[in-house]
């Protein structure tokens, strides 16, 4: 792998997926789309890429929704470049489907030494094992602002990932003066490393700690021979930190996201 483009990193998306036993995960050139009938989490359901045009747009959004309405489940639809037609995101907040957020596709070659700096005072990352997972999940989804359903999600998966996976995902939990404040993911994949997410409670924020878990990250990358990083970085809140820290934007992506009927 030489460089990174706005295609390999809408891949990254579907390859970190991490299907269940009874996900159905259609893959094509022009439709991607994961179905997880035993889960109905936004993160189990939804489309990444959707090549469609003008003409059948409006009915294929219509019956997705539809399909996901009838077995009371949520969905995620990311509108990335290679999406079509041009206006997918407006038509799909018309069906119904409201936008999450926006996003920025980033990659960075690891820094070779990696930039080593010393975490602030008090503050600590601790790894994530298989007695965590519930742990990881409360401080996840407090930090995240989000409801029960998205805390059930994130402990089966981590418990997936953690307890009967492969080694691929790595988590830790960031402590201030042994007060649990936030949690930060990273994904291995064949020749990168994926910041899946990270995430601080709203009281810690703008103190330096976002870029202490991006730094950290990139020294477990050297560490491991991994020569590119790459991030779906929120426009509103990390991409900020992410490009002052070496993150370079190649692409834009819409997050639209229909909650888990309540």
């Amino acid at each position: 792998m030489v460089e990174m483009g706005a295609v390999e990193l809408e891949r990254v998306l579907v390859d970190a997926l991490a299907p269940t036993a009874d996900a159905v995960l259609i893959d094509r050139p022009d439709w991607v789309q994961l179905t997880t009938p035993s889960l109905p989490h936004p993160n189990r359901n939804g489309v990444f890429l959707a090549r469609l045009t003008p003409e059948t747009a409006d009915a294929r959004i219509a019956e997705v929704r539809r399909e996901h309405d009838s077995r009371d489940a949520g969905m995620r639809w990311i509108v990335g470049p290679s999406s079509s037609p041009n206006d997918l995101s407006a038509r799909l907040e018309r069906g119904g489907i409201p936008l999450l957020a926006t996003a920025l596709g980033m990659h960075m070659h690891v820094p070779v030494p990696a930039r080593v700096r010393s975490l602030p005072a008090g503050v600590e990352l601790r790894a994530v094992g298989a007695e965590d997972c519930s742990t990881f999940a409360n401080i996840n989804a407090r930090a995240w602002e989000r409801g029960p359903s998205f805390r059930a999600e994130c402990e089966a998966f981590m418990t997936r990932a953690i307890v009967h996976g492969d080694g691929s995902l790595r988590a830790w939990l960031l402590y201030r003066d042994d007060a649990l404040i936030g949690t930060a993911n990273l994904c291995l994949l064949p020749g990168l490393g994926y910041f899946q997410g990270a995430a601080i409670m709203r009281e810690h924020r703008r103190q330096g700690l976002y870029q202490a878990l991006v730094d950290h990250r990139l020294g477990v990358l050297r560490a491991l021979g991994i020569e590119h990083a790459v991030v779906w970085a929120d426009e509103s809140t990390s991409a900020g930190v992410c490009r002052r820290a070496g993150f370079v934007a190649k692409c834009r992506a819409a997050f639209h996201e229909l909650p888990v009927p309540s």
